[in-house]
C-alpha cells in the first residue's frame, strides 16, 4: 500500500466515527424520547446539535488546519469528541445530553474538512473528487453502524454501555492516525510555506467568503447532505415507527439499505466526474432527482413499505454528489486556500443540516396532535417542505459555470 493510500485508509477511519456519532440518534431516537421525555421538536434539536456544534467550529478549523495542518487540526479535535461521547453516554438529564452531543460536534468539526485539505495536497487535482468521494463513501460505515448494529447494540446492552465502547475506540482510531499522517508528501509548498499573519489569514477568509460564484456552491452544500441526513439521520426512523409499527431493529434495517445506497452514490460520483467531464451537471442532476424522490414521498401519501424502501434508497444513491460539489468549489481557489475553502463548505453543510433539522422538528411538533400521534399529513408536508428546500438550491446553482476536470489535468 502507498503512504498516500495508508493515510486516506486512516482519514476514512476518523470519519466513520464522525459518521456514527452524528447519525446516531435517528435509529434510537424513539427510545431516547422515551427515556428523557421530550417530543418531536427535542429529538430535532438533539440531533441537530451535533450539526451546530461542527458549524461553530468550522471557521476556527479553517483558518487552523492552513496555518498548522490537518494531522494537529484533526486529532486533537477527535480527542475532544471522545469526551462528548462519555458526557453523552453518562448523561443523567436531557440538558447534559445535548451538551454531550454539542462537543461531539466540535471535535469532530475537522473529521471530514482535514481530510480533504490532505487529499487537496496527496492527489492530483483531476483525482480530488475521485480521493474524496473515497473518504465520504467509506465514512458512511459509520452511517451503517448508526442503523441496525446500533439497533442491536442498544437492545442487548443498551444505549449508553453502546457509547461507552464507541468512545474508546474512537480515541484508538485518534492516537493511530496521529501517529501515521501527514499533511502534505515531501516536497510540497506547504511544508516550506512562509507563516500568514492574522491579518493574511483573516483576508483569505475573507476573499472565500465573498466569491460570488461559491455562494452558488454553497447553496447547494446547504441543502443536498442536510436532505439526505434528514430522512437517514432523524427522521426515517419516526416516520416508519409512526406510519408502519416498525420495531428497532426493522427500522434499522431499512435505514441501513438507504446507508448502503448512499455509500455506492459516492463510489460512483467519485467516478462521473471523469468519465462525463461535467461537476455541474451532476449536481443538478443528483439533486433533481433528489427533489423528485422528496416530492413523490410527500404527494404520495403512505405507500406500501416496499416502496418507501426504495425512494429511501434512491435518495440516498442520487443524493451523495457532495464530492463533485465540493471539488466544483476547490476549482474557484488557489492552493493556499483549500483548508479556509473547506471549511466555509463544511459549514454550508453542517449549518444547513443543524437549520434544516431544528426547522423540521418545529414542524412536526407543530402538526402534531395533542395525544402525542404524529399524522401521516404531517410527514408529508415535511417531505414536501425538504422537496422546496432542494429546488430553491438548485435555481440557485444553475447560473453558475461548469468546472470540468479535465480542466485541472491541463492545468
Amino acid at each position: 500500500m502507498s503512504r498516500a493510500l495508508y493515510i486516506l485508509a486512516l482519514l476514512c477511519l476518523t470519519y466513520i466515527f464522525s459518521q456514527f456519532f452524528r447519525n446516531s440518534t435517528g435509529v434510537i431516537g424513539p427510545e431516547l424520547m422515551t427515556a428523557f421525555g421530550f417530543g418531536p421538536d427535542g429529538l430535532g434539536l438533539l440531533s441537530a446539535s451535533f450539526f451546530l456544534g461542527i458549524s461553530l467550529a468550522q471557521i476556527p478549523v479553517g483558518l487552523l488546519l492552513d496555518r498548522f495542518g490537518p494531522r494537529y487540526t484533526n486529532y486533537g479535535l477527535m480527542a475532544l469528541a471522545v469526551g462528548g461521547t462519555l458526557v453523552f453516554a453518562l448523561a443523567p438529564g436531557s440538558t447534559t445530553l445535548l451538551l454531550g452531543r454539542i462537543v461531539m460536534g466540535i471535535g469532530c468539526a475537522a473529521a471530514y474538512t482535514g481530510a480533504t485539505v490532505v487529499c487537496a495536497r496527496w492527489f492530483q487535482p483531476d483525482r480530488f473528487a475521485g480521493a474524496s468521494s473515497i473518504v465520504l463513501a467509506s465514512g458512511n460505515l459509520g452511517a451503517i453502524l448508526a442503523t441496525t448494529p446500533l439497533a442491536w447494540s442498544a437492545a442487548v446492552f443498551g444505549w449508553r454501555e453502546t457509547f461507552l465502547a464507541a468512545a474508546a475506540l474512537a480515541f484508538l482510531g485518534c492516537l493511530w492516525g496521529f501517529a501515521v499522517v501527514r499533511d502534505a508528501p515531501p516536497g510540497h509548498a506547504f511544508l516550506t510555506r512562509k507563516q500568514e499573519t492574522a491579518g493574511e489569514a483573516m483576508h483569505g477568509l475573507w476573499q472565500v467568503m465573498t466569491n460570488r460564484a461559491f455562494l452558488r456552491v454553497l447553496a447547494v452544500a446547504f441543502t443536498n447532505y442536510p436532505l439526505v441526513v434528514a430522512i437517514l439521520g432523524l427522521w426515517g426512523a419516526p416516520y416508519l415507527f409512526d406510519l408502519y409499527g416498525l420495531a428497532p431493529v426493522e427500522r434499522g434495517n431499512i435505514l441501513l439499505v438507504m446507508a448502503l445506497s448512499t455509500i455506492a452514490g459516492f463510489v460512483i460520483y467519485g467516478q462521473l466526474d471523469r468519465m462525463l467531464d461535467t461537476r455541474k451537471w451532476l449536481v443538478a442532476g443528483g439533486l433533481g432527482v433528489s427533489i423528485l424522490v422528496l416530492m413523490t414521498l410527500g404527494l404520495a401519501g403512505p405507500l406500501p413499505l416496499w416502496a418507501t424502501t426504495a425512494l429511501f434508497a434512491a435518495l440516498g444513491l442520487f443524493g451523495s454528489f457532495n464530492s463533485v460539489t465540493l471539488a466544483h468549489g476547490r476549482s474557484l481557489f488557489a492552493p493556499h486556500l483549500v483548508g479556509r475553502m473547506a471549511a466555509m463548505f463544511n459549514l454550508g453543510v453542517q449549518g444547513g443540516v443543524g437549520i434544516i433539522q431544528i426547522a423540521s422538528g418545529l414542524l412536526i411538533a407543530a402538526l402534531t396532535g395533542p395525544d402525542g400521534a404524529t399524522p401521516a399529513m404531517a410527514w408529508r408536508v415535511l417531505f414536501l417542505a425538504l422537496a422546496g428546500i432542494g429546488a430553491a438550491a438548485l435555481l440557485a446553482y444553475l447560473p453558475l459555470a461548469d468546472a470540468k476536470p479535465s480542466r485541472d489535468r491541463r492545468g
